[in-house]
């Protein structure tokens, strides 16, 4: 039951940002082409500044670096 509620809730998220999404792209379309294209670039430029953050903070975000490793000795080491 309680994963029919969180499927439930993907879904109307994923609608509602489709929706969003859909009337940002039509208001997009009133801008004049050269505003259109500058916007492109602050996108392109904030996706690019995203990426260089994910990449310098990518061992902190790698699950795998927070695993702990077995102690040589084989004890438990809490």
């Amino acid at each position: 039951m309680s994963d029919i509620v969180v499927n439930r809730r993907r879904v109307q998220q994923q609608a509602i940002f489709l929706v969003q999404f859909q009337d940002l792209a039509n208001v997009i379309q009133t801008f004049p082409w050269h505003e259109r294209i500058g916007l492109a670039f602050d996108i392109a430029r904030s996706s690019w500044l995203t990426a260089a953050l994910m990449w310098s903070l990518r061992s902190e975000l790698d699950p795998s670096q927070h695993v702990r490793k077995p102690r040589a000795d084989n004890s438990i080491g809490l």
